[in-house]
């Protein structure tokens, strides 16, 4: 017997079921991640759950600001901080400038070292493991950018291979002109990034 689950992601909640149908069907089961988009994903997964898996130590604290204030708009993995968009590799996670003539944020991430995006509201941030970032990432339909960011929103962050990190926003501050206009969020990373894996960037 074959079994195939649709979900738009697969959480914490869906796992367990997940597990028991792939017990039950010997390794029979399909998890199918669809979008509204319509882009799919589907991974026929076997998963070993180990039992000490332990919760990500997180990173609190980070901000980042409009890039047409004169403050860091984005982060890097490697430095494990916010940087300036303007330098030359390793800017992970960027905020993408607004319409023109706009002073209000944009609502949209992307990368320049190629990572991708999945919001994962229903995701368990408080709990969670380098387990449960890995699972729900694979089988997740991730963008290069991610869209209407909200307060509270939970995005799930990797290549186009593995997770690298869940973050939190924790809050939004988007008011008259845009010096302090920024995105507060908390990083929970499950992958240290060497000089080594940033893309070279070739002399013009």
């Amino acid at each position: 017997m074959k079994v195939a689950f649709y979900s738009n992601f697969l959480n914490h909640h869906q796992l367990q079921l997940c597990l028991a149908l792939h017990q039950l069907t010997d390794g029979q089961f399909t998890f199918v991640a669809t979008d509204n988009l319509g882009n799919v994903q589907d991974m026929h997964i076997s998963v070993m759950v180990h039992s000490n898996s332990s919760t990500i130590e997180e990173l609190t604290g980070v901000s980042l600001y409009s890039p047409r204030s004169t403050k860091n708009d984005a982060f890097s993995f490697r430095l494990m901080q916010s940087i300036s968009s303007k330098e030359v590799g390793g800017v992970d996670i960027y905020v993408v400038d607004a319409e023109e003539g706009s002073e209000s944020l944009s609502g949209t991430w992307a990368s320049g070292t190629g990572l991708r995006f999945c919001k994962a509201n229903n995701f368990n941030y408080a709990s969670a493991s380098e387990q449960s970032v890995t699972v729900v990432y694979a089988n997740s339909v991730t963008n290069p950018t991610v869209s209407e960011l909200s307060i509270d929103d939970i995005i799930l962050v990797g290549d186009d291979k593995e997770a690298y990190a869940v973050i939190r926003i924790a809050n939004i501050y988007d008011a008259e002109g845009v010096e302090d206009d920024r995105y507060d969020i908390s990083i929970k990373s499950i992958k240290t990034i060497s000089t080594e894996d940033i893309p070279a960037i070739d002399e013009q």
